[in-house]
Order: C-alpha cells, then sequence, then structure tokens
C-alpha cells in the first residue's frame, strides 16, 4: 500500500510539472535574437499586456499595444460604447467594419497637442475584449501605415 500511495504522488508530481512547462507564455523575437518569458498576470481584469514601439521619430514612437480588457457584454454593446467615446474625445472615424466577433477601427484625433492617427481591433473573448491598437502621428502614418497594420493584424486570438 505505500508503494501505491508514493507512486501515486510521484505521478501527479510529474504530471504537475509537465502541466506548468505546457503554460509558459513566451515571446520570440527572431530577428532581435531574444526571447523572454513576460511577467504571467496578477488576475482578472483589465490591463496592458505588450507594447511595441517603432524607433522615435519627430519626438513620438509610434507603437501596436495590446489591452485585455474586461468586458461581459456583447461586441456590438463594445461598439456601441467605442462609438460613443470617439464622439465624447472628437475623434475622426475613417474606417468601422464588423468582422466576426470583432470591430476594426481606424480613426484620427488629437492627443497633448498632437494629430495622432489609430488603427485598430476589438476582439471579443468573453468575457475579455483583446484591444489591439496602432498609433502613429498622423504626418508619419503613410510612412509607417503598413508595418503597424501588419501587427495589428497579426493578433490572433488565445
Amino acid at each position: 500500500m505505500r508503494n501505491i500511495v508514493i507512486s501515486a504522488f510521484f505521478m501527479a508530481l510529474a504530471v504537475t510539472s509537465v502541466h506548468a512547462e505546457e503554460r509558459k507564455d513566451i515571446f520570440i523575437a527572431s530577428s532581435l535574437g531574444f526571447t523572454i518569458e513576460p511577467p504571467a498576470s496578477a488576475g482578472d481584469g483589465t490591463y496592458q499586456v505588450a507594447i511595441f514601439n517603432l524607433p522615435t521619430e519627430l519626438d513620438f514612437s509610434g507603437s501596436v499595444n495590446v489591452q485585455r480588457q474586461e468586458f461581459p457584454d456583447s461586441i456590438a454593446a463594445y461598439d456601441q460604447l467605442t462609438m460613443s467615446q470617439f464622439k465624447q474625445f472628437g475623434m475622426s472615424l475613417m474606417k468601422r467594419e464588423q468582422r466576426k466577433g470583432e470591430y476594426v477601427y481606424e480613426y484620427t484625433g488629437h492627443m497633448q497637442e498632437r494629430s495622432l492617427h489609430w488603427y485598430a481591433r476589438a476582439i471579443s473573448v468573453p468575457p475579455y475584449v483583446f484591444l489591439v491598437t496602432a498609433t502613429a502621428l498622423e504626418e508619419s502614418w503613410p510612412k509607417q501605415k503598413t508595418i503597424l497594420v501588419k501587427s495589428v493584424e497579426s493578433f490572433t486570438r488565445p
């Protein structure tokens, strides 16, 4: 009986160890020559998952950021909230496209006395929405658009 208990203990330990290894998140930047294990999330809620910056140009760094936002309602409700916020903050909507389980937005506006251009995807993964947003100076958008939009579009659902 003692051997069975000891065997069961070591089997459980092995399964736990294998399971822990499988859950590792690894960011791989092959072209930069490094990998990193991001810190584990501190729990549920809304938070910034990742930010990727381009080199600074005109005292501004174009970027792509990924947020996980707690939003248990539908993607249509998220779209309604987004549209009201665009209006509230005086954003000019250039594109609004509904896809399966998500919305795509392209918009411009002013923040901190700068003219900015955004391209974003809001992807529903209940009870969350992943918001993946590219941001650039309006004057840099033509030059940076291709690389920023490609990055945003490369996001896949978890």
